[in-house]
C-alpha cells in the first residue's frame, strides 16, 4: 500500500512538471499560457501598440499584425455620448523604418530606424498578475515570421 502511494505521488509530481513553460516551449505555447508573461518589445502602427509576437513580416520592408483589429472611429452621436465607435476590422500595416524623435538640449534630432526582425524577449512569472510580472524564468530569441 504504501509503495501504491509513492508511485501515485510521483506521477502527479511527474505530470505537473511536464506541463510546465520553459525555455523549449513553442511561442504559441507561452502566449497561451497564463502562468507566464512574455514581455515583448512593442511596434507603432500609426498610434496603435503591437507586441513582436503578434506581427508578421508582409514585404522585406513592411510589418503587419497577424490577425485582423478592431478599427475605431471617434464619433459624437451615438447613444448620446462622446467615444470612439467600431467601425469594422483589419489588418495594419506600417513600414519597418521610422523616424525617432531624441532631445538635444533645446533642439530635437530626428534619427531614422528599422524595426529588427529578430527579439531577446524575457519571460516572467505571471504570478496572477500580468500587470505586474514576478520572476524572470528565461530569454527565449524571437524572429518575426513572415505572414501566410
Amino acid at each position: 500500500m504504501k509503495q501504491l502511494l509513492v508511485l501515485f505521488i510521483s506521477i502527479l509530481s511527474m505530470s505537473s512538471f511536464a506541463g510546465k513553460i520553459n525555455r523549449d516551449s513553442t511561442w504559441e505555447d507561452i502566449q497561451k499560457s497564463y502562468d507566464v508573461v512574455a514581455e515583448d518589445s512593442q511596434i507603432n502602427f500609426n498610434g496603435t501598440l503591437v507586441g513582436v509576437l503578434d506581427v508578421c513580416l508582409l514585404k522585406e520592408m513592411t510589418l503587419r499584425t497577424k490577425k485582423k483589429v478592431s478599427i475605431y472611429e471617434w464619433s459624437d452621436e451615438v447613444n448620446d455620448d462622446l467615444g470612439p465607435v467600431i467601425v469594422g476590422k483589419d489588418y495594419l500595416t506600417t513600414s519597418r523604418k521610422y523616424l525617432k524623435t531624441y532631445a538635444d538640449g533645446d533642439e530635437t534630432i530626428e534619427v531614422l530606424q528599422i524595426y529588427p526582425l529578430n527579439y531577446s524577449i524575457d519571460v516572467y512569472d505571471s504570478e496572477d498578475d500580468i500587470q505586474f510580472p514576478g520572476s524572470e524564468l528565461f530569454t527565449k530569441n524571437y524572429t518575426i515570421p513572415s505572414c501566410n
